[in-house]
């Protein structure tokens, strides 16, 4: 992946565990699983990103939040027309395809299976459906992961939204809180200092 985006002319790191990284912004993102017999690898060149439109997907604590998500995610997401390289995602293909060769024994790109697309348009049916995607897991996730070691607290204080920016365990930023916070390693202690028991236990919660 770095072999590529070299020979598109932008100078790119990784970042553990999942990120690749250019001007110290996110520019892909991997993961790895066991499937069976199978590793699986999973990555991806970011060509275009709506920062706008993400922002519109996660479930916040308040609405008034989403402005403050975009603004991060645009400090901290990058992608190839941004970067000012415009290539199409047949051209970015291709250059995979080159870069694993020299890594991997790969015969090139086989047609996918019928039985396998037919597979996926079944499973694109079912999890686009408006019941499945507003559908309440249970799950709570604290944070937003913006990218590795940059992070977002979102609260809701007296009906208004309120949240911090955390990088590497120190608050970067804050909305509707102390700026005295700014600055500061984000740990309970240290917030009990600031703002007082009940609402460090709401930020660190």
């Amino acid at each position: 992946m770095l072999r590529v985006y070299e020979r598109l002319g932008l100078r790119a790191e990784y970042r553990p565990v999942n990120d690749i990284v250019v001007k110290n912004k996110k520019i892909s993102g991997q993961g790895a699983g066991d499937i069976g017999r199978y590793l699986v690898f999973v990555g991806n060149i970011l060509l275009c990103f709506n920062t706008g439109l993400m922002s519109q997907l996660f479930k916040l604590s308040h609405h008034g939040m989403r402005e403050w998500v975009r603004q991060a995610l645009e400090e901290n997401i990058t992608w190839l027309e941004r970067e000012g390289v415009h290539v199409s995602s047949q051209e970015v293909q291709e250059l995979l395809v080159e870069e694993f060769s020299r890594s991997f024994e790969f015969e090139g790109v086989s047609p996918i299976p019928e039985l396998a697309l037919e597979l996926a348009d079944k499973l694109k049916e079912e999890l686009t459906l408006e019941e499945f995607l507003l559908e309440d897991t249970g799950k709570r996730h604290k944070f937003i992961k913006i990218r590795e070691e940059v992070f977002v607290k979102g609260v809701e204080l007296g009906g208004k939204p309120a949240g911090l920016l955390i990088e590497g365990n120190v608050i970067k930023k804050v909305l509707g809180l102390p700026m005295e916070l700014c600055g500061l390693a984000y740990e309970r202690e240290t917030l009990l200092k600031v703002v007082g028991p009940e609402l460090a236990n709401l930020l660190i919660e």
